[in-house]
């Protein structure tokens, strides 16, 4: 059964990606502000063959085909998956899309330096942390870890109580999940968020089940960019099938 913290307790068992990175760092941010749209936001592009919300990625499995395509549209960034057992992602992918001209998300559930570093080698730009499952301590740790790697975190939070522990550093992009990770189910309150959100100088992402041009006003201009996996790759299968 999928469990965010089991997943963490058993990530000193994955393998460390051992491979030398072959790019300079891309920073997220820059290319998030450059490529907003008209309608003030960027696109980042999510990559995942499965998740336990019930997705399977069945046709899009041509990775460098995939991100290729989003390059095509102007995305901001590409997010990939590198848990295995439940979203059959690998440090590998990031490594394969590494050479293309796009900065790279590692979504994963990092809690230790050993995987940023491997996300590092592999050829990331920015990892993930979330603040609902770590503590403002760990998270304090692990995002300077990375920013003295060059990379940038998105720090991202559920529960709006979560947002208090992510720290006012520099290299922090913060992210809301509309999706509640203990229960996989939606439950979007980004209302509620926003005026707490804006007291933050950082750029803001938002996740899960999106589609932006039929959103608020208020909120697509409460954020920087928007996180889009199961859509885009959905709309890419219909296009394949047509």
């Amino acid at each position: 059964m999928f469990s965010v913290e089991n997943i963490y307790m058993e990530n000193r068992r994955r393998g460390i990606y051992t491979g030398k990175r072959e790019r300079d760092i891309m920073k997220l941010s820059s290319y998030i502000v450059h490529r907003k749209s008209s309608l003030g936001f960027s696109i980042v592009a999510e990559f995942k063959r499965r998740s336990p919300s019930g997705f399977t990625n069945s046709r899009n499995t041509d990775l460098e085909e995939y991100v290729g395509s989003m390059l095509d549209l102007g995305v901001s960034g590409i997010s990939v998956l590198t848990e295995p057992t439940f979203f059959g992602g690998s440090y590998e992918d990031i490594h394969r899309i590494s050479r293309m001209n796009i900065p790279i998300l590692d979504k994963d559930f990092i809690n230790s330096r050993v995987m940023i570093e491997s996300s590092y080698n592999a050829g990331a730009d920015c990892i993930l942390l979330i603040a609902d499952f770590l503590d403002r301590a760990t998270l304090k740790d692990l995002a300077l870890y990375a920013s003295g790697m060059g990379m940038e975190s998105l720090v991202e939070f559920h529960e709006p109580s979560a947002l208090g522990k992510i720290p006012e550093l520099d290299d922090i992009i913060i992210g809301y999940n509309r999706r509640n990770l203990r229960t996989l189910s939606m439950e979007g309150r980004e209302s509620e968020i926003i005026k707490d959100l804006e007291k933050r100088d950082n750029l803001r992402i938002l996740e899960s089940g999106l589609d932006p041009y039929n959103m608020r006003r208020d909120i697509i201009r409460s954020f920087d960019s928007f996180l889009i996996g199961e859509a885009l790759l959905k709309k890419r299968k219909e296009e394949s099938a047509a």
